[in-house]
């Protein structure tokens, strides 16, 4: 019995933490490594690219392309990564991953 408590512990940890990262992946929060721009290629489908990187962050569109915008924030780096996919016809013709660092003023020192 002393051994079941653990392992049950563990399980359960092991679960949640699966429950997450595909709860994040569809809010368009879990998807934007490194590894997976790396994997989106020209000519792909929308539904190839939300099923690589989940739902977008933002979306927009004019006549002939459409924008789908992934942006995460972490709170160990002082940005956000961005990833800008743009379709025409439902496949991906260009597409742009940059940092944006957060802006913090300038700190001023007054002497007293």
């Amino acid at each position: 019995m002393k051994n079941v408590i653990p392992l049950l512990a563990l399980a359960i940890v092991l679960l949640s933490l699966t429950s997450c990262a595909s709860v994040m992946k569809e809010f368009g929060m879990g998807g934007l490594t490194k590894s997976n721009i790396m994997k989106l290629e020209k000519n792909m489908s929308m539904e190839q690219v939300k099923k690589l990187l989940g739902n977008p962050t933002y979306r927009s569109m004019n006549e002939d392309v459409e924008m789908w915008q992934y942006r995460e924030s972490s709170i160990y780096s002082n940005g956000s990564s961005n990833l800008d996919v743009f379709f025409e016809n439902g496949r991906v013709v260009s597409f742009e991953s940059y940092f944006m660092p957060i802006y913090t003023p300038p700190t001023v020192h007054r002497e007293e």
